[in-house]
């Protein structure tokens, strides 16, 4: 077998694409979403209202070496999960809410232009606290969390 390196981006594609379609909110690509999201209106007047949303960025990937005939077949890639809400409580459950979604992701296979992925593991690194933005009165909320997908490249494919 040849060495086969991790295909990050086609990854990352289908974990953004994947929360998009679980979640009822708008997720972005490492970015705000596309979708509206935030303050809609001038904050804080009446009939307007704030559309929480998630950001998935990426972190660090590791080898974790393999077996010896594909030493590139093991991963570990890390992905932060950046959740914004209005409230503490409203920020706490939509991270609480990305989280599950993505660690319901693990034994999920995901077809690369080099072969078959398969999440061997998707586990919660850590849950960041949450940071009040000045930016708008009133303010808004932010918590980053970050997951670990452990990832396998199926080796018959």
């Amino acid at each position: 077998m040849t060495a086969v390196t991790l295909p990050r981006g086609q990854i990352t594609t289908y974990v953004v694409d994947a929360l998009r379609t679980a979640l009822p909110f708008p997720v972005g690509d490492n970015t705000e979403p596309n979708e509206p999201y935030g303050w809609q209106g001038e904050p804080n007047e009446a009939g307007t209202n704030f559309i929480p949303w998630v950001s998935v960025g990426t972190g660090a990937s590791s080898n974790s070496s393999g077996p010896q005939a594909a030493s590139q077949a093991d991963w570990r890639a890390n992905y932060f999960l950046t959740s914004a809400g209005v409230a503490r409580q409203q920020t706490d459950q939509l991270a609480d809410q990305t989280r599950d979604e993505l660690v319901k992701m693990a034994r999920q296979n995901i077809i690369t232009t080099n072969g078959t992925w398969r999440i061997q593991q998707a586990r919660v690194a850590s849950i960041g606290g949450i940071n009040r933005m000045p930016q708008t009165r009133p303010f808004y909320f932010v918590q980053t969390d970050v997951i670990e997908l452990w990832l396998s490249r199926e080796l018959n494919s």
